[in-house]
Parts: C-alpha cells; structure tokens; sequence
C-alpha cells in the first residue's frame, strides 16, 4: 500500500507507487495533518508489514528525530522474542525514531522514558488506572494495553538511531485472541481518538527526552511499575527464570531473588506476572 506524508507531493506518491493515495488517508485519525507542526515527520500507512522495517529504513536514510512511522494496519506485527502482535484495525501502531546524543549503554534510558510517557498519557487523558510491567508494557487491572519492540544502531561509541515499536491496544479487540490483553475502549466503554492519545503521548516523550538528564528515570519508571513486589517467570533468549522480582535497577535490568536464595540481574527478557495462583 502507498505511504503518504504531509511532507511529500502527492501526486509524485502516486506516480511512484501507481496507485492513487487511499481515501480513508485524509478521515483517519492518524493522518499526518492531525499532528500540527509535527506532521511533515509522520508517515503513514493504511497497511504495512511492520512499521518497524519501515522506521529502519528511514533511519539509515538520515530521517530527523523524533519521526513516526504509524499504520492502520500491520502484516506482520511482532514482539519481543520473535513473537507476533496482533495488529488489525483499531489498535495504535507506530515506530518512533529517535536520535539521543548518548552511547549505547545508556539506551534504556529513552526506552524506560517513553514506557513512563505512554502510560501518563493514557492515565491523563483517560483516566485508566495504568501501570507498567518490566521492562516496558502498559498494563490496566493486570491485562496487557501496550507493548514495546526496539531497534538500536550505534557508531563511534554513540547511538546513530533507537527505534521503539509501540502497539497500543485502542478501539480494536484483543481479548477475543489474544489471553490477559485489554484495550481502551473495552475499558472505556466507548471509542477512542488514536491521533490524541499519539499526540498527547509524543508531547510527553518531548518533555521526558528533556528531564532525562536529572538522573530521575527510573524513579519515574519505579512510580508506575507494578513488577517490582511480584512473583514473575521472565523468558529470555537462553532460558527461562522463576521467582520474586525485588527491583530494577539503574541500568534498567531486573532483579530476580530465585528460589535457591541467589539474586540474578536480567537485562533483556519477557516477564509475566503469576497470578495468586502461581500462575502466569
């Protein structure tokens, strides 16, 4: 399917791909000119097999900071591990480029900033008691609203790009598919607008970027997180680990006491949490 942004000729988009822009381009909720001076960096897409190959893309082609890529509807949708999302009409789907003057260590500091901004963004607008589960989901009454997939490339010690994939269950329905998810308008009882809650969450990543320095992250993070406390089982690449997640530390990892009483830090993972009846 064509891409259009406000920043590009639309009738060279169409002699480029020989189809006409879709219609439904100018009534979504997401087309580029919802988005005020920020439109002329969105890219949007009626379908596309991932906004993040498409982000990718864009990023070694020098796109600016803080450029979107966002779709209706994505072909193939994943998420950490490899594992696929869910992506029909009515959820939020967008990858954001970012070009933080940081070295690669300290990546995880834009991924815990833009967790913190999506989730203040849905308790401001909406009112939904949301909070986060390491590393970077979005929760609501324990079902899952959002997820996070990111992409880094570095060069002479500094970050080149990170790109976050972010799926937002909206105004789709994934808890007929998908067990333990959840979306706004389930919660809600109503539709949602996803340019303003898009709007609204790059408004607060804009202000997150520009604290970031004050060494208060993961503070943030920790204010909203509901996994530090709780039994988890966390798959990581290698293996599988079981037991109580005591914290996250500054470096963004996980703190695990497992049963024989020894603490292991994991960096990189998926964590469920178990339900009382220790179950996930």
């Amino acid at each position: 399917m064509p891409d259009k942004s406000d920043g590009c000729d639309m009738e060279a988009a169409e002699a480029r791909t020989g189809k006409r822009i879709p219609a439904d381009y100018e009534a979504s909720d997401l087309s580029p000119a919802r988005f005020g001076a920020r439109s002329a960096l969105v890219h949007w897409f009626a379908e596309i097999s991932s906004t993040m190959d498409a982000a990718r893309e864009l990023a070694r082609q020098g796109c600016p900071h803080m450029s979107l890529v966002v779709a209706e509807r994505q072909r193939e949708g994943r998420g950490r591990l490899a594992r696929s999302w869910d992506s029909r009409e009515g959820g939020l789907y967008f990858t954001l480029v970012t070009r933080p003057l940081l070295p690669p260590e300290l990546a995880h500091l834009v991924l815990f900033t833009a967790s913190v901004s999506l989730c203040c963004a849905i308790r401001g607008l909406y009112g939904v008691e949301a909070g986060l589960k390491w590393p970077n989901d979005v929760l609501s009454g324990g079902k899952k609203l959002s997820g996070m997939l990111s992409e880094l490339s570095a060069e002479g010690g500094r970050i080149s790009y990170l790109n976050m994939g972010i799926g937002v269950n909206v105004n789709n329905d994934p808890g007929s598919t998908v067990a333990g998810a959840v979306s706004l308008k389930n919660l809600l009882g109503r539709a949602v607008d996803r340019g303003e809650l898009l709007s609204a969450f790059l408004d607060e990543m804009d202000a997150g970027l520009g604290r970031m320095g004050d060494g208060k992250v993961m503070a943030r993070w920790r204010a909203l997180a509901e996994t530090p406390g709780r039994s988890v089982t966390v798959a990581t690449v290698r293996e599988t680990l079981s037991g109580e997640a005591i914290d996250v530390d500054e470096d963004g990892a996980l703190l695990l006491l497992l049963a024989d009483g020894s603490v292991t830090r994991v960096l990189h993972g998926d964590c469920f949490h178990e339900a009382p009846g220790g179950k996930p």
